[in-house]
């Protein structure tokens, strides 16, 4: 294990050591990126079993949670181009796990959703997911996970809050 890496883990552990604020703010910085990236490898690694991207994977819980949708918004949902919808919504019909469909109420616009199988596909690799997650999290007491999600919801909502009043 790197130095750096050793010295990041020893913060993270309560080892005392000499630093200010600002090394004591990087190592959470850091903490905080290692585990996103552990955590999308772990996401990966469910979707890939299923034959999935991770971007295919976003597409089927979007619709899954969200219902059917137009282009446009699915795009603005995954933070990508229109064209880049387009390829993906083309590559998973033919895959058989969305389906583009005529809106009810306007017949020039069309949505996209889930097939039964794209459900299925989706359900199945989620579940295993949660299943290593929950494995993971047996590391804390019930009161730590309280604490470590209520702490997290407090830091998301306040760079959520940051990121519509900051230009």
């Amino acid at each position: 294990m790197s130095s750096e890496r050793t010295q990041r883990k020893a913060a993270l552990n309560g080892t005392p050591r000499a630093s200010d604020s600002s090394e004591r703010l990087q190592d959470l910085v850091y903490a905080i990126s290692d585990i996103q990236r552990l955590v999308t490898r772990m996401m990966i690694k469910e979707t890939l079993r299923e034959n999935l991207t991770l971007q295919q994977s976003a597409v089927l819980r979007i619709l899954l949670n969200g219902g059917p949708m137009q282009m446009n918004r699915l795009s603005r949902e995954l933070l990508t181009t229109a064209a880049n919808v387009t390829s993906l919504i083309d590559r998973m019909e033919k895959k058989g796990l969305v389906e583009r469909a005529v809106d009810r109420g306007d017949r020039r616009k069309i949505a996209v959703q889930l097939t039964p199988d794209g459900k299925k596909i989706f359900e199945t690799a989620a579940k295993r997911y949660r299943d290593h997650v929950e494995d993971t999290l047996d590391v804390f007491t019930a009161t730590e996970r309280r604490e470590l999600l209520r702490l997290l919801e407090k830091l998301r909502d306040e760079l959520s809050r940051r990121e519509t009043v900051e230009p």
